[in-house]
């Protein structure tokens, strides 16, 4: 099916002539996300990345050339940093020799771009699956969330739910609320939210915070039982950047749903229940070959399961079924089913 875009359907972005050389990277040049930086990227001021390698060993000479033309272009190191000016021929191509075995990155200035539709964004710019849980690592993800956590919040504290401290009946506890600012050209500004089960209360209930680029507060707020509950989940919330980020502390009980998987022809469907007395949210994840992954893989494809992570929160007593579709037949190779919720993660295999 054909969309309505503004370029052609044969085009090309890049053009790299070489005999051996092979293009490994083209990417916006700097990566001011992965430094903690709020600044958009930005390709037409900065450039361009091309990196190629030789694998012969014989050493090659490559011609770049850009589908807007090449306003300037450089050799650079692996950071990126220019090294020395590349000289342009008329067709605004830029030529350079790699060296035996090389890898060479080239640093190119395009010229600029307008597309007639306009320009829009092509990725992801947040997690799907919010509130994103901050100790992610706990939950076997491998790589940060989007953004890099640029401000997190931590909450710990050992609650004790016994009558340790009586003030009118109420018994008290001490937590500690932490926010880092991970920006190194920005300050972060804004507040965490305390949300505790019905029955209980904090002091205060939200925390305002303002820090400068590296900086971390550390904050106390007093945990209150006003009934005879002793079991639930404090939650800490803070926003940012169009995400919500959460961190948790449970209190007097693990919290954890129970679940069990089932195949169907052409289905996965995983059936979640919250046997606890607090909501629980975590997200339910297929691991399936590569070839179950649709088009993505080509002409490796097999079949294709559709939307591998699912969210889920779930009430007390509630029960949900989540569904994974995919196109028959279902069960090409290995299938695991993991859940993960508040820090803790449960495989099964389904076949």
């Amino acid at each position: 099916m054909l969309h309505g875009g503004a370029l052609p359907l044969d085009y090309s972005f890049l053009q790299a002539d070489a005999q051996h050389a092979i293009v490994t990277a083209v990417k916006p040049a700097d990566n001011p996300t992965g430094r903690f930086e709020s600044h958009p990227v930005d390709a037409e001021g900065k450039g361009i990345v091309v990196r190629l390698y030789d694998p012969t060993g014989f050493g090659d000479r490559v011609r770049l050339r850009w589908h807007t033309g090449i306003l300037e272009a450089h050799q650079a190191n692996l950071l990126e940093e220019p090294q020395g000016a590349i000289s342009l021929q008329g067709d605004d191509s830029a030529g350079a020799e790699i060296g035996s075995f090389a890898i060479a990155t080239f640093l190119l200035k395009p010229k600029p771009f307008t597309p007639k539709g306009g320009r829009r964004v092509l990725g992801a710019t947040a997690e799907p699956i919010q509130p994103v849980y901050v100790r992610y690592w706990q939950h076997n993800l491998g790589a940060d969330p989007i953004g890099y956590l640029p401000v997190a919040v931590s909450l710990r504290g050992e609650v004790k739910t016994g009558i340790h401290i009586e003030q009118g009946g109420v018994t008290v506890n001490t937590i500690e609320v932490g926010v880092v600012n991970n920006l190194r050209d920005r300050h972060a500004r804004g507040a965490v939210r305390l949300i505790v089960p019905e029955g209980w209360h904090t002091v205060p209930a939200e925390i305002p915070f303002d820090l400068p680029p590296g900086e971390a507060g550390l904050w106390k707020a007093l945990l209150c039982f006003d009934t005879a509950r002793r079991t639930g989940i404090v939650r800490a919330q803070l926003e940012w950047d169009g995400q919500t980020y959460e961190d948790i502390l449970e209190v007097g009980r693990e919290y954890s749903p129970d679940w069990d998987v089932r195949v169907e022809h052409n289905a996965l469907v995983v059936r979640l229940r919250n046997g606890t007395d607090d909501l629980i949210r975590g997200a339910v994840q297929v691991i399936t070959p590569l070839e179950t992954w649709g088009e993505a893989v080509g002409m490796y494809r097999l079949s294709a399961l559709r939307n591998h992570t699912r969210g889920f929160q779930l009430q007390p007593d509630e029960r949900t079924e989540i569904r994974f579709e995919g196109e028959p037949p279902l069960g090409r190779g290995f299938i695991i089913i993991k859940v993960m919720a508040h820090g803790r993660v449960e495989y099964r295999k389904v076949q």
